[in-house]
């Protein structure tokens, strides 16, 4: 029973893993080609690549184990160590050959400091300092809000942008936000990344910081 069989390779895990990362470096090479992706889609697939090769090393005692060789209590570690590695590869193979999935696995986030009264708005990568496009819910911040009141708004560093929530809320007459939206602001100069690449357009839930 079971004759005519063919066994997996103990090293089928690492054939799979390696052989994704090598077609999906394929497919960033022709959709760089027809300008699709641009440089950063390599980086996704840089850690892509980083992780499957850790994976790999991972999955090694597993597959001298099961050709009949090493320690077998290793697997407790290495099997769910590799299948971890393995999952985390997956959203940066996908993000490089589509980089506006970064936008909704890494958000911006937004807190606010009730003895303050400032926002904190953290971008997941750095941002250009040029562009402030943001609405309190529906009550946008215009340019020229921006101009009269630069004081309101203050770069901690290049991913973090402070807001004096209370002046903009003097200013639009309005009540207390309970989110922001980013990049929704028609003629207002919009939130780029240092790499040239707009910030999705986004709703943020505004959370109180402790």
């Amino acid at each position: 029973m079971g004759e005519g069989r063919v066994a997996p390779s103990p090293r089928t895990y690492t054939k799979v893993v390696i052989g994704a990362v090598l077609v999906v470096t394929l497919l960033d090479l022709v959709l760089l080609g027809l300008g699709f992706v641009g440089a950063r889609a390599f980086r996704h697939l840089s850690v892509a690549a980083i992780l499957a090769v850790v994976g790999a090393l991972a999955w090694e005692p597993v597959a001298r184990i099961r050709a009949g060789h090493g320690v077998p209590t290793l697997t407790w570690v290495a099997f769910p160590a590799s299948m971890l590695l393995a999952l985390a590869t997956l959203p940066f193979l996908a993000m490089s050959v589509f980089p506006p999935l970064e936008g909704i696995l890494f958000r911006v986030e937004a807190h606010v400091s009730e003895a303050t009264g400032r926002i904190a708005v953290s971008f997941p990568r750095p941002v250009q300092p040029h562009g402030v496009n943001v609405r309190f819910d529906r009550k946008e911040i215009s340019q020229a809000d921006i101009r009269k009141y630069p004081q309101a708004f203050r770069w901690r560093n290049p991913q973090v942008l402070e807001i004096d929530m209370r002046r903009m809320l003097e200013v639009l007459a309005a009540p207390r936000p309970r989110a922001l939206e980013i990049n929704t602001v028609p003629g207002v100069t919009p939130f780029r990344y240092q790499s040239g690449e707009l910030v999705p357009e986004q709703r943020v839930a505004l959370k109180n910081s402790e």
